[in-house]
């Protein structure tokens, strides 16, 4: 029986991660000037307080949720994280990005099939 509410915190959980990162590259790009420096600290401390956060989410669903799922749960950070940083910081992703995403839905949609 699939229960709704761990698969949901786990990917939340790897939801949560791939903004962590987002949130810190932003954090690292920001302008040098001193006043700009010490607000990266900030950026640098909230991404590490979500990731740990999302690392004891990930852990607290990993206790009901069957690991055939979480094979396919856990992939989504590869995915999510290059569009995210596509969206918010505007980056580009290249051709080997794109494929590199394909490969892993791909995988997914085989790895998943019954």
């Amino acid at each position: 029986m699939i229960n709704i509410f761990y698969h949901s915190l786990a990917v939340s959980a790897v939801s949560l991660g791939s903004i962590s990162q987002i949130i810190l590259k932003y954090g690292v790009i920001k302008d040098n000037d001193d006043r700009s420096i010490n607000i990266k600290y900030y950026f640098m401390a909230i991404s590490y307080f979500m990731t740990m956060l999302s690392g004891f989410l990930l852990f607290f669903s990993l206790r009901e949720v069957p690991l055939k799922d979480m094979a396919f749960i856990l992939p989504i950070a590869y995915i999510l994280t290059p569009l995210l940083s596509n969206f918010f910081l505007g980056e580009h992703l290249t051709a080997n990005q794109k494929y590199s995403v394909a490969i892993i839905v791909l995988g997914i949609a085989i790895f998943n099939m019954p």
